[in-house]
């Protein structure tokens, strides 16, 4: 299959695995970034990464109480910032993944 049908068809499953309506949007979208990320990268990591990023943001929007919208908007703030950077560090960095089959090829 190709690429493009595989990411679209792994995103969709990722989507509908979380068995919320609300959420197979966004995690769909989800699933497209973390494909690309490893179509990019070759590693697991970077989806991991990705990943953990995107729960925590969403843990500490979800589940920290403020009672002014000021600290609020900040913790809203790093956490999408802390999503961004992460996946902004793994799509423009150029590290190419290395071969494994052939160790001493540089």
């Amino acid at each position: 299959m190709s690429v493009p049908l595989a990411i679209f068809l792994s995103s969709v499953l990722f989507g509908a695995a979380h068995m919320n309506l609300e959420q197979f949007f966004y995690t769909t979208l989800l699933g497209v970034l973390l494909a690309l990320a490893y179509e990019k990268t070759g590693s697991l990591i970077a989806p991991i990464l990705i990943h953990m990023s995107f729960n925590g943001s969403n843990f500490l929007i979800a589940y920290l109480n403020f009672e002014s919208d000021l600290p609020y908007f900040a913790i809203f703030l790093a956490s999408v910032g802390a999503f961004l950077v992460t996946a902004g560090m793994i799509f423009f960095t150029s590290k190419e993944p290395k071969n494994s089959l052939n160790p001493t090829e540089e």
